[in-house]
């Protein structure tokens, strides 16, 4: 059986979480190191995406420098995210694990709001119930009263001779009724539990239907695109040819030990900017080598083992996009 067109979900009813409310949601405990701060938002930025709204919050001045850390300012403390998560006392994890898909719901960000999330099937019920499109108020849906108005809805728009379909509170989960579940989950197989769990994370940019990959994947799929192009530099940004041809003329000299055969990319930054004056960030130079490895005009490779090499610095090379993690520039 097909899953009918009126029980499909849809992201329209989430709300909008922008990468710098993101990024500063991350404080609730005061300062923080730069790399403590993309690691936490791996989930959602990558490393560059990360790092270049740092830099841009750091100049908006709602982030300041104190000693090797970074703290929010007064201004930066005013941010929606940061702000709920001071006023609702969270910790990183909270922040994580409620207050951020909290937001992804367009729900409240009221302490009490946010703290009844904290448990799993909550934040499933107000999924379903936002996903699908359910006549019930997200912020207080229990998961059976979203299972059970999903059934209706399902009823209803598989048998429009049945006319309206109840909702008693108590309806009855047969297995043809469970097997109906399946069509709009898109498995042949399961049982009611991890259907359901489907049903909250299936139209979300996420893989798995456990609690940890609904937050992630409500996040994901509010995130807005960056407030400006990554790809910025102190001065005019060269054809890709040439920027290709000059990274690949050091590498072609030099290697990070104990490797024999790729630079690491931090390595490559730091000489390209001894020897060109278009490097900019290190950010931004990161993405250029993204694009130029997508294009096929350079090759990124990932670290394969540690071994002795450098973690400080395969830490301060590390890239990611689209799930693929690179450390190195190798050579052709």
């Amino acid at each position: 059986m097909m899953c009918p067109p009126e029980v499909r979900p849809s992201l329209d009813g989430l709300g909008k979480v922008s990468a710098q409310e993101l990024v500063l949601a991350t404080f609730p405990k005061g300062a923080r190191r730069v790399s403590d701060v993309v690691r936490s938002l791996r989930p959602y930025l990558d490393a560059a995406e990360a790092t270049t709204t740092i830099e841009d919050q750091v100049e908006a001045g709602a982030l300041a420098a104190t000693g090797k850390k970074l703290v929010p300012t007064t201004e930066g403390r005013t941010s929606r995210l940061l702000a709920a998560g001071l006023r609702a006392k969270l910790n990183l994890d909270q922040v994580r694990d409620m207050l951020l898909p909290v937001a992804a719901l367009n729900l409240p960000l009221e302490p009490s709001a946010i703290r009844r999330f904290s448990r799993a099937d909550n934040l499933r019920g107000a999924a379903i119930v936002t996903l699908y499109g359910l006549p019930l108020e997200p912020r207080s849906a229990t998961l059976s009263a979203a299972r059970e108005h999903l059934i209706a809805k399902l009823l209803r728009a598989r048998f429009p001779e049945l006319g309206m379909v109840a909702t008693t509170g108590k309806a009855k989960l047969d297995p043809f009724t469970v097997a109906l579940l399946r069509t709009v989950a898109e498995v042949e197989k399961g049982n009611l539990t991890m259907v359901v769990n489907l049903l909250a994370c299936r139209p979300l940019p996420i893989e798995g239907h456990s609690a940890e990959a609904l937050r992630v994947g409500l996040v994901r799929a509010a995130l807005e695109p960056l407030a400006r192009p990554l790809a910025t530099t102190a001065g005019p940004i060269p054809a890709k040819t040439d920027f290709a041809g000059r990274v690949l003329e050091i590498v072609a000299t030099r290697t990070t030990p104990p490797f024999e055969d790729r630079l690491a990319i931090s390595d490559l930054y730091d000489r390209y900017g001894r020897e060109f004056d278009d490097a900019g960030s290190l950010s931004t130079f990161k993405v250029r080598l993204l694009d130029a490895h997508k294009e096929g005009e350079i090759l990124l490779r990932r670290l394969d083992y540690l071994g002795s090499a450098d973690p400080e610095t395969m830490e301060r090379s590390e890239v990611e996009r689209d799930g693929h993690r690179y450390h190195f520039v190798g050579r052709d």
